[in-house]
């Protein structure tokens, strides 16, 4: 476990550290997911009010109008000859200023949860080693009277014989 929490911090830090390749890295994402199924970035066009990976052009090349969730309003001239009421940035730009703009937020929750996997680390460590069970590794629960008889007992934990 602690680990992963070293991976999930050196990752996040690697990601501030290389942040123009992590931008470019998301470029080339939303590239792939246009070339093989534009239909995908259609909620997030709507989502963040923006077309394509870097604007309305991207979809030249794939479909013969604009799609309709790169319109302003709902009814747009979707023609790439003379478009008009279209969203002009591209979603990597607009993904990638909500990002700066939110990036206190999103260090403070990390931060928070780095924490948090750290503290219940801490506690699984510590149950562990006060579970007086060191050859097997973990405890039994108390059983009835009944059956405590086949069983050998301490004051503290009931272990099988």
């Amino acid at each position: 476990l602690l680990a992963i929490l070293i991976l999930e911090i050196a990752g996040t830090i690697l990601t501030v550290v290389f942040y123009t390749k992590a931008t470019k890295g998301l470029r080339r994402f939303l590239t792939d997911i246009l070339d093989e199924t534009p239909s995908k970035l259609y909620a997030m066009q709507q989502q963040y009010k923006c077309c394509g990976v870097d604007g309305y052009m991207d979809f030249e090349n794939v479909t013969d109008l604009i799609p309709k969730s790169c319109c302003e309003v709902s009814s747009c001239n979707r023609n790439f000859s003379e478009p008009s009421e279209i969203y002009d940035d591209g979603c990597a730009d607009v993904i990638v200023h909500f990002l700066k703009d939110n990036s206190t937020i999103i260090i403070i929750f990390l931060s928070v949860f780095y924490f948090l996997q750290l503290l219940f680390i801490t506690c699984a460590c510590c149950a562990r080693r006060t579970d007086g069970d060191t050859e097997h590794g973990f405890v039994y629960l108390p059983l009835n009277d009944s059956k405590r008889n086949s069983y050998k007992s301490t004051n503290r934990i009931t272990y099988l014989a």
